[in-house]
């Protein structure tokens, strides 16, 4: 401790750079703190991370009572070795009851829910971090964000619409997913998660979140878990003023699908970045991670031009360095393409297209990952319902474990490229040129599709 002490005095001379474990100075403890297990009441679950602000990593988990420690240590490496590498953050906890839904059913449930949340400060220099949990032994590890560089290689899974894998029926492809998921990871990692929105399909039960968030604990807790907000997070009937969006009612009306929930536990259990003017987290915010740009908005919100979220998004997009982050992507529940047979989906998709291509295609938007439609498919670089270079590439993937709907065999649509009825995810691999996507079936890991594409000639030049 003593020698930390001395090297981070003599770095403290040269103001332009300190490392992490110096500029933080918080409290250390030695490692046996942690040592015993805590059960019952206080048992640590639901652990998972999220992108915070700059350096920033987002760790929330859940206890069952009040009063349970909110600590955690962390550090450089693989694991705790020497105190000098530990570092101690306090988290805060924050509840949430039923009575603070919107509608019914969830505000009729009796429960609160202890939700613990810290801050980790890391270093932007892609390495290898671990942590763990007051009451816990069990040791996470996580890698820490790339600068924002174009040359920040990385990779990520997206999918959406998965539900509760431990409900067959109702869900048959989700307990497969989590499986598969898990198992992709420990051969092939990846640096990021992207859930495109209908989470848990908890519907107002609280019991149906815990499920939900127990079974993607193996992974989101090594990776950021990032989410948007679907149908079954957000959509309600009732009293708009807990709504945490301030919306104050749905954009489609008269759909019940969160069970009166309007967005309270998905805001409450995933901690989304947004410190901006005008951002609003989970519903809409944006972040870099590597040599990517993230754009996130809801289709359960109004997002057409004039909007609260239309004005917030024309800024954001506005904002985008492409000389440090090549590739800009859209994420939203709702796609804006959408296969036959589904006729009414496509009729809102072709609403959504008429409000927001024309201004993805100004900022030149490289793709668009979306859910909702309970099946895989994947468009050209589509303008206008036409194939051209000019356009935008749709990856549509709602196929995360909710039952699957059909697709029709041919993929009439000119601009429906490859398509299948099969739950699996999506996984991208980006590189500062080009980025290759595979949808990858759960039933058997084979990759079914895959793509390659190059960024934009001349965008670093035309957007600096």
């Amino acid at each position: 401790m003593a020698f930390l002490h001395f090297i981070c005095s003599a770095l403290s001379l040269l103001s332009w750079w300190q490392p992490q474990l110096c500029r933080q100075q918080p409290d250390r403890v030695p490692y046996e703190w942690f040592q015993e297990e805590q059960g019952g009441e206080c048992r640590v679950r639901e652990v998972h991370l999220s992108l915070g602000e700059k350096d920033e990593m987002v760790l929330m988990w859940r206890t069952h009572e009040e009063g349970c420690g909110s600590k955690v240590m962390y550090g450089r490496g693989e694991g705790p070795s020497h105190a000098d590498s530990m570092v101690l953050k306090e988290g805060k906890v924050l509840t949430v009851q039923g009575e603070d839904m919107c509608g019914e059913p969830a505000n009729e449930e009796v429960f609160t829910a202890y939700l613990h949340r810290a801050v980790l400060k890391v270093d932007l220099d892609h390495s290898s971090w671990w942590y763990q949990i007051q009451g816990s032994n069990h040791v996470y590890k996580f890698k820490s964000p790339p600068k924002t560089k174009a040359d920040s290689g990385f990779s990520f899974i997206a999918f959406g619409d998965m539900g509760q894998a431990d409900d067959k029926h109702d869900y048959p492809g989700a307990g497969k997913t989590v499986d598969a998921i898990a198992e992709e990871m420990q051969h092939r990692p990846v640096d990021l998660l992207i859930h495109a929105g209908d989470l848990s399909y908890a519907s107002g039960s609280h019991h149906g979140w815990n499920h939900f968030m127990d079974s993607i604990e193996p992974f989101a807790s090594r990776a950021p878990y990032m989410v948007s907000i679907g149908n079954y997070d957000y959509g309600y009937e009732g009293d708009g003023l807990r709504d945490p969006s301030g919306a104050g009612a749905p954009w489609f009306a008269d759909a019940n699908d969160s069970g009166g929930e309007c967005g309270v536990m998905s805001a409450a259990r995933f901690s989304m970045p947004g410190v901006r003017k005008g951002d609003k987290p989970p519903f809409w915010y944006s972040y870099n991670y590597g040599n990517m740009h993230f754009t996130v908005i809801s289709s359960e919100h109004d997002c057409a031009p004039g909007s609260e979220q239309y004005r917030w998004l024309e800024r954001d997009l506005s904002s985008v360095d492409r000389c440090k982050t090549p590739w800009l992507a859209l994420v939203l529940h709702r796609p804006m393409y959408v296969v036959y047979p589904h006729k009414e989906n496509r009729k809102i998709g072709e609403q959504l297209r008429g409000m927001l291509e024309p201004l993805l295609l100004h900022h030149q938007v490289d793709l668009t990952i979306s859910g909702h439609v309970h099946t895989y498919f994947r468009t050209c670089a589509v303008e206008a319902g036409e194939c051209r270079d000019s356009g935008i590439t749709h990856f549509i993937a709602g196929t995360g474990g909710h039952e699957l709907t059909s697709m029709k065999k041919g993929l009439p649509d000119s601009w429906a490229e490859e398509g299948c009825n099969d739950f699996g995810f999506l996984r991208f691999d980006v590189s500062w040129n080009s980025l290759h996507a595979q949808f990858i079936r759960t039933t058997d890991g084979k990759a079914v599709d895959e793509v390659t594409m190059r960024t934009k000639n001349g965008i670093c030049n035309e957007w600096a």
